[in-house]
């Protein structure tokens, strides 16, 4: 969470913890049902990406 806001330019605090938390959970949720690992590193950018739209307003 924090290397995300961090890489999105705003402080660690800037983002909402509960969304962030939920969008974990999801991602992980479905890493942990992939065949293929290979796809990790992809599945992680993606959380990475989908947790800098989670600033709070």
């Amino acid at each position: 969470m924090t290397k995300a806001a961090l890489a999105a330019g705003r402080a660690p605090n800037e983002l909402s913890f509960i969304r962030a938390f939920h969008t974990v959970q999801y991602e992980m949720t479905w890493a942990a049902v992939t065949r293929s690992y290979g796809k990790l590193p992809a599945l992680l950018k993606r959380l990475r990406e989908r947790l800098t739209k989670l600033l709070n307003e």
